[in-house]
């Protein structure tokens, strides 16, 4: 039934907006003779054009399903003000897992988040206090990360931002808190190009010994500001991912899910794309997605001959994470909420007792060339 009213629901979407909302994105593998699906993306928007659900779409090997949906809600600014991820359970019941809101000042900047697990009911689970300039230009300058014991609000870690004069990002530090003070544990470094786009971001953890390279993405930008490539070195490795765009129409006009919709998204990254973003390939030519602005994946698609099994267990985690894969990985990467790189590594199970609890992304590069995100909760 949930697929039938869901189709029902998009198909309406399709007839009304078809030509002013990407709807879709389609992520796919070449198994050397042709193009496979692997995973994707719908995307849902309310009356003033705001993302209100994203669902992530797994491919069994012959149709699509709905596998979780991430909703958003909005204050009558179009500010997100609050964000819940639900998934499909084994007898296909949504649940509930994840939930963040967000606390705005007059001006809408967002001063407080508060992350909730889905435990017989919502329950505190952590925190992001964040601290603006109190001169101008206003902007964040500390972010302090705290868990909830059950009882008290408790010290985790501390993200300290550097601006160069012009405005720009030069630093990023984060910290945690070993119980009696704050210790230094991740630098990120900003370069920019003549235009002042981001050019290249080098990152530095802390091994307990001395300071360790643990990858740079570099960004080539158009003159417009639209992504052309971006490559990830780590660990002697390289990767890039290059777009495309239809250069005579702009990204403005269509409702999109890459709005800011939190405030941050964009703090630590450019916004990509300006004209009409059409899809982004990995260079080695095994994998690629492509946004569709007329129609979703729809459940009743039959096409390709594979899907990709991965699993990412146990789900919410305590310490650690194990991800099985059909096809062999290449390359793990895990981001919080801010977009901050918080893991880099090339094996399948992951440690993640050090994490603070909350949200995180996992970005899973496979040796087919498929990237598959996935989302854990930390707790």
């Amino acid at each position: 039934m949930k697929k039938f009213l869901l189709f029902c629901f998009l198909l309406s979407s399709i007839i009304t907006f078809s030509q002013t909302q990407l709807l879709s994105r389609l992520d796919e593998s070449y198994n050397g003779v042709t193009w496979e699906n692997s995973s994707g993306y719908n995307y849902e928007y309310d009356g003033n054009n705001n993302l209100k659900y994203e669902i992530y779409m797994s491919w069994d090997g012959t149709s699509w399903d709905e596998s979780s949906i991430t909703e958003y809600i909005y204050n009558t600014n179009n500010q997100v003000e609050e964000q819940i991820y639900r998934y499909y359970d084994g007898n296909n019941v949504l649940q509930d897992s994840y939930r963040a809101t967000y606390e705005r000042d007059t001006n809408e900047n967002v001063y407080l988040i508060v992350d909730y697990d889905y435990d017989s009911g919502w329950v505190e689970d952590y925190r992001t206090t964040i601290t603006y300039s109190t001169t101008a230009p206003i902007r964040p300058i500390s972010g302090v990360f705290e868990e909830h014991d059950g009882t008290n609000w408790v010290d985790d870690g501390k993200s300290t931002i550097i601006y160069n004069t012009n405005n720009t990002i030069f630093q990023i530090t984060d910290e945690v808190w070993n119980g009696t003070s704050w210790v230094t544990d991740y630098i990120d470094e900003f370069a920019y190009n003549n235009d002042n786009y981001i050019s290249t971001v080098s990152s530095t953890t802390w091994d307990g010994t001395q300071w360790v390279d643990d990858g740079t993405i570099t960004y080539i930008v158009d003159a417009n500001g639209n992504r052309m490539s971006e490559t990830e070195e780590y660990s002697g490795n390289s990767d890039t991912i290059t777009y495309t765009y239809d250069m005579t129409t702009l990204m403005s006009n269509f409702a999109n899910p890459f709005a800011d919709y939190t405030g941050f998204i964009y703090l630590f990254e450019d916004y990509p794309y300006v004209n009409k973003v059409l899809s982004f390939s990995n260079s080695d030519g095994l994998s690629r997605s492509t946004y569709d602005y007329n129609n979703v994946l729809s459940v009743n698609d039959v096409v390709g001959n594979r899907t990709i099994q991965l699993d990412v267990y146990p789900n919410p985690a305590i310490d650690i994470v194990t991800i099985k894969s059909s096809e062999n990985i290449k390359h793990i990467n895990v981001f919080n909420t801010l977009g901050s790189k918080v893991i880099s590594t090339q094996h399948n199970e992951l440690n993640v007792s050090h994490l603070s609890k909350g949200l995180y992304f996992i970005n899973i590069s496979l040796e087919n060339g498929s990237i598959v995100v996935k989302k854990l909760i930390k707790k």
